[in-house]
């Protein structure tokens, strides 16, 4: 007997590690092991309460959507009150989850709380001053209707219909096996909502006996054997569609189906196919417009007769929008399909869209407001990430996880632009940012001016000066300039006077009191900001009485330290006096004293005339007197006579 034989033979099959039994909370999870062995390999088969589980990797039986807008407030300094947004699916009970890491031991610690029904959680006896971590679940008690709603597309190919298309619901959010569809449908100028139940699982259905050139609006639930899921209109938006007129042709080409797929990273190859026409289809357009960065589309003119062609040349990771029209009589477009595409290579696994309409709005001076629809991708977005930074200064680029299509970004600078991105988030993989919008907050008051100076110009007039706030926060359209000779009165009483908001000084007139404290103010489209600090001028009056001819102009003081500004001016006028006064005596004994030595020189030469021998007798005790010498004199009768050389020269006359 070969071993060949010997394995065919029958094994029954054993169980190698069984379930364990036990009391397991509904709002936990748990995990019922199984292993079993033999010859056929055995199967499985379970049951829940006596009936057999549905083999559906979709059947869950705790978790439905997480709740959204998870909000801790801190209440006091030992509790936290905690909130959330009801997800779907009748949720009937909730866990509170948090952690925490202990100042003491830096050990990480867990906790939950078990909450019925309610959307709140007061959470008590915490440590102060730590910061704690929140998440919630939520538990229903089958698991067993679907997650979200299908994403529809809707035509009107004939007078008083509407055709709605959609996409089959992903295995994680079936949640069960489809058994039925829900279509919702109403006039959009108010009229009744009407609903047809489809109970087979079909991805199209037409909607009959409408009104022709009227729009409805137009949206679908499906549903499990357990029932149709309770969704918020945020999640389950209505799609809109007009019917035809009764002027327009009994019957329209249908869309086209439209199928994308990627050949490598720069080349795609794009197919389609028209089918149920009545209409003679002459040719095909296809256009391919980029939907990231710089716009950039081309275009593509195709026969009757095609059904694919390759698009090549394109960016890797950059998204794409293919959008072919089929053309009737005289080219007129009986036919659309649109397809979002990304250039990737096939090894490569395809990446969620960004959103591609959002709208970002500035709600106030420091926060801006975005929503987006759900970008259309067949293995579904889990959650997005939000990118902002200053425009043109990405050093400090931000991120922010959003869960839904609406986000705020908040703690903003006032006036300021910013660049702002989504991407989107799958279970497997992320996708690239979108295209980047720059968008500018709303304006704020500003700062007060500041460094505020002044300088006198003449008796009643002051020049003040100042710097621009630190903060403009907007355009500074003028400043406001208060003024009052007391600083406790209330402020309707005080002067005010604007100044464009261009200029940084002005000049205060006709001020008539001795003391004024001065405040300024700047002004954008948001309002007057606070004032700046006040200012204290002191006007000094004249020292003697003043004319319209003769006026001296005020002395001006700053609020601090004016007396001792006044005092150090005295000081100085006295000081420059006394240098003056000290300079002129100097000057007025220099020359006395030269006077005086001149005349004493006078009436020794005038000695020696009147006694010639004086002259000699110095001469020959020692006094020289130099050859070249001569004295002059003036007699009694105007006669001019020369001293005799003592060497024995003669004198002239």
């Amino acid at each position: 007997m070969t071993p060949d034989n010997i394995s065919s033979f029958p094994d029954p099959p054993t169980l190698v590690t069984r379930p364990k039994s036990g009391d397991y909370p509904v709002v936990l999870r748990t995990r019922l092991d199984c292993e079993a062995q033999g010859n056929p390999t055995p199967t499985y088969t379970w049951y829940h309460n006596g009936k057999k589980v549905k083999e559906d990797p979709g059947h869950i039986l705790y978790a439905p959507l997480p709740p959204n807008r998870v909000k801790a407030t801190p209440v006091s300094a030992t509790a936290i009150n905690v909130t959330w947004d009801v997800p779907c699916c009748h949720v009937f009970v909730y866990t509170v989850h948090y952690k925490w890491v202990s100042p003491d031991t830096k050990e990480e610690h867990l906790k939950q709380l078990v909450i019925q029904k309610d959307n709140h959680c007061l959470v008590q006896q915490l440590l102060p001053f730590t910061t704690y971590h929140f998440f919630i679940r939520a538990y229903n008690r089958n698991g067993s209707m679907p997650l979200v709603a299908p994403r529809i597309r809707t035509s009107s190919l004939s007078v008083g219909t509407i055709t709605v298309d959609w996409s089959p619901l992903l295995a994680r959010e079936k949640r069960g096996v489809i058994t039925q569809y829900k279509i919702y449908f109403q006039k959009v100028d108010g009229g009744r909502e009407q609903t047809n139940v489809i109970h087979n699982d079909t991805t199209t259905y037409t909607i009959h006996g409408l009104l022709p050139d009227q729009v409805y609006r137009v949206r679908v639930l499906a549903g499990t054997d357990k029932g149709f899921p309770v969704l918020h209109d945020d999640s389950w938006p209505w799609v809109s569609q007009r019917t035809l007129s009764k002027d327009s042709p009994c019957t329209v080409t249908p869309a086209p189906r439209l199928e994308v797929t990627p050949l490598n990273n720069s080349a795609v190859k794009v197919t389609w196919e028209v089918s149920n026409t009545s209409t003679e289809v002459t040719g095909f357009k296809l256009y391919v417009n980029r939907k990231i960065g710089p716009v950039h589309s081309r275009y593509i003119q195709l026969g009757a007769d095609s059904n694919s062609t390759i698009v090549s040349g394109l960016e890797t990771r950059i998204y794409y929008e293919a959008i072919l029209e089929a053309l009737g009589e005289n080219e007129t477009v009986s036919g659309k399909a649109c397809r979002l595409f990304q250039a990737l290579g096939p090894q490569r696994p395809p990446e969620p869209p960004p959103p591609m309409d959002i709208k970002v709005f500035a709600r106030t001076p420091h926060s801006l407001s975005l929503n987006w629809s759900i970008p259309h991708w067949g293995e579904g977005i889990t959650y997005y990430t939000v990118r902002y930074h200053v425009k043109d200064d990405d050093r400090k680029i931000m991120y922010e996880r959003s869960d839904s299509q609406n986000h705020t970004l908040q703690d903003l600078t006032p006036y300021t632009t910013y660049t702002v991105s989504v991407r989107s988030h799958s279970t497997l993989t992320t996708g690239p940012f979108g295209t980047s919008q720059d968008i500018t907050t709303l304006e704020d008051v500003p700062s007060p001016p500041e460094g505020v100076t002044f300088s006198p110009l003449s008796e009643g007039e002051v020049k003040l000066m100042w710097k621009p706030p630190t903060q403009r926060n907007g355009v500074i359209i003028f400043y406001i300039i208060q003024y009052h000779p007391e600083l406790e009165d209330p402020e309707p009483l005080w002067t005010s006077m604007h100044s464009n908001g261009t200029l940084t000084q002005a000049v205060v007139r006709d001020l008539t009191s001795t003391v004024y404290y001065f405040k300024l103010r700047a002004c954008t489209n948001a309002g007057k900001g606070p004032p700046s600090d006040v200012v204290k001028v002191v006007l000094n009056p004249c020292i003697r009485p003043c004319d319209g001819r003769n006026s001296s102009p005020p002395i001006s003081s700053f609020s601090e330290g004016s007396d001792s500004f006044l005092r150090d001016q005295r000081l100085g006028i006295v000081i420059g006096c006394a240098i003056g006064l000290t300079s002129i005596i100097v000057c007025i004994l220099v020359i006395v004293l030269r006077q005086r030595h001149y005349a004493n020189l006078y009436r020794h030469s005038t000695r020696m005339v009147a006694n010639p021998e004086l002259g000699y007798r110095y001469q020959h005790q020692g006094f020289q007197t130099p050859e070249t010498r001569r004295l002059m004199l003036v007699d009694r009768q105007g006669k001019v006579n020369y001293i005799p050389n003592p060497a024995g020269g003669r004198g002239q006359s």
